[in-house]
C-alpha cells in the first residue's frame, strides 16, 4: 500500500515502484514532467522526460538547470504562489500532447551507457578525493 499525501485530493495518484514497461507507459499517457525534487543526485526522470519530448515543469536550481537548460517551466521549491504559476505557464501554453523540442539538450548528453558510468566513475573519484584532502 502507496501513502497517499493529500487523501483530500483525488486526482494525485501514488503507485508505488513501477516496473520499466509501466514507467514507459506513464510517461506515454502524460502531457509533461512534473518534478519536485529539491536534492536530485542525478536527474534520471528529467532526463527520460527530455529524451522523450515531453515539456518540463521543475525547481529553479543549479541541478536542473544543468539538466534541462532553458527548456524548462521554473519555479522557486519553496513557494507554493510561484509552483502555482508555473503550471499556470504549462497549462496556457503547451498544449495538451504536445512534444517538446529538446534537441539542443540532448547534446549535451553522453551518447553511450558506457559514457555515463564513466562519468559517474569519474565524479565518485572526485568526490572522494576531495573528501580525503587531495583536492583543494
Amino acid at each position: 500500500m502507496t501513502s497517499h499525501p493529500r487523501n483530500d485530493v483525488p486526482w494525485i495518484k501514488c503507485v508505488g515502484e513501477l516496473d520499466f514497461t509501466d514507467v514507459m507507459s506513464y510517461y506515454e499517457q502524460s502531457d509533461a514532467l512534473v518534478f519536485l525534487s529539491k536534492a536530485e543526485s542525478y536527474g534520471l526522470p528529467l532526463i527520460e522526460a527530455i529524451w522523450l519530448g515531453k515539456p518540463i515543469v521543475c525547481p529553479d536550481l543549479p541541478y536542473a538547470h544543468t539538466i534541462c537548460g532553458d527548456g524548462a517551466i521554473y519555479f522557486d521549491p519553496d513557494s507554493f504562489a510561484s509552483f502555482a504559476r508555473a503550471i499556470e505557464v504549462l497549462d496556457t501554453t503547451v498544449p495538451r500532447g504536445a512534444t517538446q523540442d529538446w534537441s539542443e539538450q540532448r547534446k549535451k548528453f553522453p551518447n553511450t551507457w558506457r559514457e555515463v558510468a564513466q562519468r559517474f566513475v569519474d565524479i565518485s573519484n572526485l568526490a572522494m578525493a576531495e573528501e580525503e584532502g587531495r583536492i583543494f
